[in-house]
């Protein structure tokens, strides 16, 4: 949002859009609270923009539990998506849930990180959530 992402997209006119922030943002904010502001604020101009586009909203993907005994914070990502999902039942937009995409593995050696074959889940999950 701060480098003009968001105005980029709306510039496009896309049918559909797919919004998928959050890993960053714990480390950057202490709670959810401001992130599902600005969050929000993000959606409010998607919609006010472009009334016709479908919005799309993922989950904050997952990590392992290694990940999280390293990085305590990632802890909160479940509370963190449940703020999400209430986010897009008060904006009227689709909340996808992400946790299945990895549930069998295909982390990298991070445990936060995946590689091709996660990405190529996830963007099945997109695909089928958007009946694309």
């Amino acid at each position: 949002m701060k480098n003009g992402d968001i105005d980029t997209a709306i510039g496009m006119y896309p049918k559909n859009i797919f919004l998928t922030y959050g890993i960053n943002d714990i480390e950057a904010y202490q709670n959810s609270d401001t992130f599902i502001k600005l969050y929000g604020e993000v959606v409010d101009k998607i919609q006010s923009k472009l009334p016709n586009t479908n919005v799309y909203i993922c989950s904050i993907l997952p990590v392992t539990s290694s990940a999280i005994s390293k990085q305590p914070k990632f802890n909160n990502i479940s509370s963190w998506n449940q703020d999400i999902k209430n986010l897009c039942n008060k904006k009227g937009v689709t909340y996808i849930d992400a946790n299945s995409v990895l549930a069998n593995g295909g982390y990298e050696p991070d445990g936060i990180h995946f590689g091709v074959k996660g990405i190529k889940k996830w963007l099945d999950l997109f695909i089928q959530s958007a009946n694309l």
